[in-house]
């Protein structure tokens, strides 16, 4: 279920959310209205069919995802994993030669703007980075990042799972 496109999930957010705000405002109208509550009096159907929406969307909301979440989260990586990559090509382009730093955290600095001509050349929220100032995937492990060879960068994510080299691992490497 991963291909489960992301905008059939946003729209289903949307109406789930929708509802129960909906009723909320119908519940102020009815408080404040006389001419709402005498209709309401002619439709009992209308509060209870409203009563039962939200009902079911609040069971909704709390109920465990079943997965489809799993392709927003990797493609939100994948975009992670791009702008790094974008990133780096773009500090080659600049200074010649990758970021000299070896380490996450240290190749992260030189790309936000630690580097010899004060470029920032990413600028990620703070929920990329972990409290060691590591760029981290959606599931908050740290990305592999390596650009000891300057031909074939490494930019890699653990995956769901949040273990390194099993199948749902998710990575960029440059292509010779």
């Amino acid at each position: 279920m991963d291909d489960f496109p992301p905008i059939i999930g946003i729209c289903i957010a949307a109406i789930i959310l929708l509802i129960p705000f909906l009723f909320f405002v119908y519940c102020a109208v009815y408080t404040f209205s006389k001419t709402v509550r005498e209709a309401a009096k002619r439709h009992k159907w209308l509060e209870f069919t409203w009563a039962m929406l939200t009902l079911l969307c609040l069971i909704a909301l709390a109920t465990p995802g079943d997965g489809h979440g799993v392709a927003a989260r990797r493609a939100w990586t994948n975009n992670e994993i791009d702008q790094i990559h974008t990133a780096i090509l773009s500090y080659e382009t600049e200074y010649g030669q990758p970021p000299p730093a070896t380490d996450n955290a240290g190749i992260m600095k030189e790309l936000a703007g630690d580097n010899p001509r004060k470029i920032e050349f990413i600028s990620l929220m703070p929920q990329h980075f972990n409290e060691k100032g590591e760029v981290v995937d959606i599931w908050g492990t740290p990305l592999r990042l390596s650009v000891a060879d300057p031909e074939h960068p490494v930019i890699q994510s653990a995956g769901p799972d949040k273990q390194w080299n099993t199948p749902d691992d998710m990575n960029w490497e440059k292509e010779p």
